[in-house]
């Protein structure tokens, strides 16, 4: 009866407390680097180059729309089905993604330091260098070749393969994307259910 009596008003009133303020949270974030450089976000989610903005924006749609069909998808859910959803949403995807994007991070994005501004800037490379990479920076370090031409992404796209860029980018861009969606399921599920509960408590009671 409760779930049938839940209305999506009735689901998206309730984000305003504590579980809905952590899902509007990981909506927005990775769009603030964006937004207001140089902030410790900068961390949450690696540069992805030329479709950086779109990728964030997307991401921040997707967790928008990942609230929404929680709603549609997990009203009929029993308690059992409901806490292995939960265990997997909160713990074992979201671990395992953050290791994935860990090394990813390890692998293909460079941390150059830039004593004059007093910062850093991070940037995404690929796997395998372009001939013209190999053939003038053969000895030097991905970190020496970059001070050397540069950090627009026009520049990193002269010194690693397209194919080798993109699917570093799309290897990062993934793993992060199912820890911040499985993180959003997770959350709105269990506003769902409280919801879901005082609806109940709510028509018992009258």
């Amino acid at each position: 009866m409760a779930s049938r009596s839940l209305s999506l008003s009735s689901y998206y009133s309730n984000f305003k407390y504590a579980r809905g303020i952590a899902t509007a949270i990981g909506a927005i974030l990775p769009v603030i680097p964006k937004i207001k450089p140089g902030t410790w976000t900068e961390y949450l989610l690696a540069p992805l180059g030329s479709v950086d903005i779109i990728a964030r924006v997307l991401l921040a749609v997707l967790c928008v729309a990942m609230t929404y069909l929680v709603y549609f998808l997990f009203q009929g859910q029993s308690q059992t089905a409901r806490k292995r959803t939960l265990l997997l949403t909160l713990l074992v995807i979201p671990f395992f993604c953050v290791c994935l994007y860990i090394v990813f991070c390890m692998s293909f994005v460079r941390n150059i330091n830039i004593a004059t501004l007093e910062r850093s800037v991070y940037v995404s490379v690929g796997f395998k260098r372009t001939d013209f990479a190999k053939q003038t920076f053969a000895s030097m370090t991905d970190e020496e070749m970059l001070r050397s031409r540069g950090f627009d992404d026009e520049e990193i796209r002269k010194l690693w393969t397209p194919l080798s860029l993109a699917l570093a980018r799309l290897a990062l861009f993934v793993s992060w994307s199912v820890f911040a969606l499985s993180l959003i399921c997770g959350f709105s599920l269990g506003l769902l259910d409280q919801t879901q509960a005082t609806v109940a408590r709510a028509l018992q009671s009258s």
